[in-house]
């Protein structure tokens, strides 16, 4: 027999029709802090705007390792960890519009290195954890990207293809990097060469902050770009969908 639960509250979509006539995009440009003079950059919005205000000490991310050990994150620490990622990659050489990929398990780091890849302006390229060294290979060659953020055992997984992934300059290693390479860096090193006060770059709404590839079940993986405009669209779709 199938069950439903009583709702708990009216929710925020109470009267369609009423929201549908009178919806206009633009009516929610003043509740983003690029309304009122911030930077126009989705992590500023996603993170910084909390990480520096009233939710400074909110819980913004529980993570559960493998002993079922649990873990929780701030919005202040996530504002000041991204941001010493962020200014880690600049001084590694990274620029605005570069494309970078991290190739990691759901860790707290995969989350602090794709914030701080956006509030840097570079263009955040997540990969599954599941994919094997030819997939990955086929994504990042396509991509451009000249960093990759990964663990010791997914760089051991796609070493067989290194020699042609002939754009990556650097690989940010989440653990031990001994014996990896000279073209490895520990994400430790990334981290504490950052500042945690680095402010999240201006960006324009149509300038791309991530990079979604295609699962290629059907032919190449294909590339999708969301621009930080997206923001608009994704609060949107949390308030009503």
């Amino acid at each position: 027999m199938d069950e439903s639960l009583p709702a708990e509250n009216p929710g925020n979509l109470q009267d369609y029709q009423s929201t549908y006539t009178g919806f206009d995009w633009s009516s929610f440009n003043n509740e983003f802090d690029w309304s009122r003079g911030g930077p126009y950059n989705l992590a500023a919005e996603a993170i910084d705007r909390h990480g520096h205000g009233a939710r400074r000490d909110k819980v913004a991310l529980y993570s559960v390792n493998a002993n079922y050990d649990l873990r929780s994150h701030t919005f202040g620490e996530m504002s000041e960890l991204s941001s010493r990622f962020a200014d880690g990659l600049t001084k590694l050489g990274a620029v605005k519009g570069d494309r970078i990929f991290v190739y990691l398990d759901r860790t707290p780091q995969l989350f602090v290195a794709l914030l701080g890849i956006i509030k840097m302006g570079g263009i955040a390229g997540p990969l599954f954890s599941a994919l094997g060294p030819e997939a990955t290979m086929d994504r990042v060659r396509d991509s451009g990207s000249k960093i990759m953020v990964t663990s010791p055992y997914l760089f051991e997984r796609i070493r067989p293809v290194m020699e042609r992934l002939t754009d990556i300059e650097t690989y940010i290693i989440v653990g031990d990097n001994a014996g990896l390479g000279s073209e490895t860096i520990r994400y430790d090193e990334v981290l504490a060469s950052g500042d945690p006060e680095f402010k999240a770059v201006e960006m324009r709404p149509e300038d791309p902050y991530i990079i979604h590839y295609t699962s290629g079940s059907t032919g190449k993986p294909k590339g999708i770009l969301l621009g930080h405009k997206a923001m608009v669209h994704q609060l949107v779709g949390c308030r009503y969908v």
